[in-house]
């Protein structure tokens, strides 16, 4: 089951974009929830899915019992 991304990595990725935009003050939450939503996007999602439901199988009729002479 993969693992949801650490923290270091989340600081890192925040931090690639803080530079990106050229260092503005004040966007470090931003930058760090866009870090956050960029690195789980990374991990698929296996939550189980419902099963379909079965398809019904019709009935084989058995064959009449062979008459004996």
């Amino acid at each position: 089951m993969p693992t949801p991304p650490t923290e270091d990595r989340v600081r890192a990725v925040a931090y690639a974009l803080w530079l990106q935009e050229g260092m503005p003050e004040g966007r470090a939450e931003a930058h760090w929830l866009k870090a956050s939503e960029m690195l789980k996007a990374e991990i698929p999602d296996i939550t189980p899915k419902k099963a379909a439901p079965k398809k019904a199988v019709p009935a084989v009729k058995k064959a009449a019992p062979r008459k004996r002479s």
